[in-house]
């Protein structure tokens, strides 16, 4: 795919600047405004997409109550419904679909299909794909480590390692995705298990959002990239 573009989203508080975003073409920034211009000037341009937020996009309905806050498999100690998680689920139920309403209302004119499902969107010659970032339980302290291969150094070239925390974690999760495509590595390593029911935050956004008109989105879950194995 030529014509693909990754860029992350760091959620947090962006009255305490706690908002992040990194592209794979160099842009980043901590303001969302400017990344919702970003995402919409590339869609325009007919580039694909691949738009990853840093916190929980969908959750498990177990049919057990008492298994209803467990890790989703891939999460290990890091579950959606502990530390960290709740913090950005919540941040993230207004965060991403103020997005994605900016982003729609700025490409309006287009028909852009927005995907949740990699190997629908790989297929597809233009659209958006929503993907859930994996980082870190912590925000970064310090500079990335040294790049440890072709595909990470390719991207890293592209900008400098940026100070600022928050932008940082969004440029590890778009080196994740990199690294996950160009290995052939399965997309998501965060999933259900077979046959388990989830609730898709994501899917309700983009309903929310005026993207889609199809309540099956409220019951698929889309994919999640990390950096580390889990």
């Amino acid at each position: 795919m030529d014509k693909l573009t990754v860029v992350a989203a760091d959620i947090g508080s962006i009255k305490q600047e706690k908002f992040g975003w990194w592209s794979d073409c160099g842009e980043k920034g901590k303001d969302i405004c400017k990344l919702a211009d970003f995402v919409a000037r590339k869609l325009r341009a007919g580039r694909c997409v691949a738009l990853g937020f840093e916190c929980p996009l969908w959750v498990p309905v177990r049919d057990e109550p008492k298994e209803l806050l467990r890790a989703r498999c891939g999460e290990g100690d890091r579950a959606f419904a502990a530390m960290a998680g709740p913090m950005s689920l919540v941040t993230g139920l207004t965060q991403v679909p103020w997005l994605l309403r900016a982003i729609r209302a700025q490409t309006s004119g287009c028909h852009i299909p927005v995907f949740l499902q990699w190997s629908d969107f790989w297929k597809a010659p233009r659209g958006l794909f929503l993907w859930e970032a994996f980082v870190t339980n912590k925000k970064s302290q310090d500079s990335d480590a040294p790049v440890k291969d072709a595909t990470e150094a390719a991207v890293t070239n592209k900008t400098n390692t940026d100070p600022d925390p928050h932008v940082r974690d969004a440029e590890k999760a778009v080196k994740a995705f990199h690294k996950a495509v160009d290995c052939n590595d399965p997309i998501s390593k965060i999933k259900p298990k077979d046959g388990e029911p989830v609730f898709s935050l994501i899917g309700a956004a983009l309903l929310w959002a005026g993207w889609s008109t199809d309540t099956k989105l409220l019951c698929t879950p889309c994919c999640g990239v990390g950096p580390n194995p889990r």
